[in-house]
């Protein structure tokens, strides 16, 4: 059925394929996210940690104290923050999953992979559609973080 040869190229492929899938995964990932440094976790609400919500995409912006302009200056810093972050993640989304089976039969071992990878530009997600959810102010800092969703 299977040769070495074919194996280990189809094998090489494979791995390149899942190189490539992770690769763009962490790219649309989001990793660049206007989140202040790391603090204990207990200081912060939950949605600051974990923004996404059943049925929509969540993104946080953040803004330090503004010496000029105040309030109102903060909050269209972390607003613009909040939807460049969601203007990144509307560009891709990539969905992945692989099976790998491995049947040994009269001492001989065969292995089959599957690979499936959806990558698309998902246009139904628009910014005009977001909206934010919650705010909160870290008491320390002033710092302002603003919870931006919009549906998936």
């Amino acid at each position: 059925m299977f040769t070495d040869t074919m194996l280990t190229r189809r094998s090489a492929k494979v791995l390149a394929l899942v190189v490539v899938a992770l690769g763009l995964a962490a790219c649309a990932s989001g990793a660049g996210r206007n989140v202040a440094p790391a603090k204990p976790v207990k200081n912060y609400p939950a949605w600051v940690l974990n923004p996404d919500q059943p049925g929509l995409i969540g993104v946080i912006g953040s803004a330090p104290r503004q010496e000029m302009g105040g309030r109102d200056a903060q909050y269209r810093v972390a607003m613009i923050r909040a939807r460049q972050e969601l203007a990144r993640m509307i560009r891709v989304q990539i969905q992945a999953t692989s099976t790998t089976r491995v049947e040994e039969r009269n001492g001989r071992a065969t292995q089959d992979f599957d690979s499936e990878m959806r990558m698309r530009a998902n246009e139904a997600l628009r910014l005009d559609r977001a909206r934010v959810v919650d705010e909160w102010v870290d008491a320390e800092t002033g710092e302002l973080y603003l919870h931006l969703v919009t549906p998936k």
